[in-house]
């Protein structure tokens, strides 16, 4: 039997739980399928370890327009402002670069982007290998692209490049993004363990929404889940999606963040976040980010504190 709704969203990730919240206000009645059993999609909170860590999403990119960053201070949690250390003073191989390295560096950094800006002003949409002088902080660049952007600098355009928004400040939350998210969630009518497998939308009228939950008739749906599931076809269309549409989604594919967390003595590192690249002579290297999480962990008599490797 089909069970009819106004409005089904897919998926009670971030996106899910906006527009979900939005038709709401709006004094619709609205219907979320969830194929996990918890709310927050990529954003997510284990505190197996004692204190809360970020599985997923963490910062709090931005944070002065973010609307979870209010949310989160109207709800009681701990917003974090400070900054986390991504620039030119990390360390390389260890070793603090001396100034003048690093004076350098941010010279070929304003070099490079003033390059890419020209060209994208002059209409000029190419890849950044045309327009970029190779030099001898050009390794570091290179590699500092494949984490910001997700590809190597002779996939990324110029264009694309220069409409960039810079993301900052990016705070974080004691009690994780994740928490968050989830909070934003927490009285929303959301059905869990629902895996939609098929939306037919042939009718004018209505949609029907196919789940491991039973089928919904809706008269409007919104699809939220990552353009990753789209792309696999884990969730097939029915009649097919415009292939201008199925091009879109296949060339947004998501990035891969993998994070250790590990437990130290206290003492064993200093309490400020720690931002090291392996080397800066070649772009195939790495960058990782060590920063302790917002509480110290008791165990015995023994204070110890949870710290974050983002690599």
């Amino acid at each position: 039997m089909e069970e009819p709704v106004e409005v089904a969203v897919i998926g009670a990730g971030a996106a899910g739980i906006a527009a979900a919240r939005t038709l709401i206000a709006g004094g619709r009645r609205v219907t979320v399928l969830e194929a996990r059993a918890r709310p927050g999609g990529r954003a997510a909170v284990d505190a197996s370890l004692g204190v809360p860590a970020d599985l997923g999403a963490a910062w709090l990119h931005f944070a002065l327009e973010n609307p979870f960053s209010d949310w989160a201070r109207r709800h009681g949690f701990t917003v974090l402002t400070r900054e986390p250390d991504w620039g030119a003073k990390g360390r390389v191989a260890g070793v603090v670069p001396p100034p003048a390295e690093v004076a350098a560096w941010q010279a070929s950094m304003t070099r490079y982007y003033d390059a890419i800006g020209a060209a994208a002003s002059a209409g000029r949409d190419v890849a950044l290998t045309e327009v970029l002088p190779d030099d001898a902080h050009r390794p570091r660049f290179d590699a500092v692209m494949t984490w910001a952007v997700g590809a190597h600098d002779r996939e990324i355009s110029t264009v694309d490049l220069d409409n960039y928004a810079e993301g900052g400040p990016n705070w974080s939350v004691t009690e994780g993004l994740g928490a968050v998210v989830a909070h934003a969630a927490r009285d929303l009518p959301i059905r869990h363990d629902a895996e939609v497998t098929r939306i037919d939308w042939r009718d004018a009228a209505s949609v029907r929404v196919h789940s491991s939950a039973g089928t919904l008739r809706a008269d409007a749906v919104i699809v939220t889940v990552p353009t990753s599931v789209l792309a696999s076809g884990r969730l097939r269309f029915d009649p097919p999606l415009p292939s201008t549409w199925r091009s879109a989604i296949e060339d947004v594919p998501l990035g891969v963040v993998n994070k250790v967390f590990f437990r130290f003595d206290e003492t064993a590192l200093p309490p400020e976040p720690l931002f090291t690249i392996g080397i800066d002579s070649t772009a195939r290297t790495a960058h990782h980010h060590l920063r302790p999480l917002a509480r110290p962990i008791k165990r015995s008599v023994q204070r110890r504190t949870m710290y974050s490797l983002d690599c």
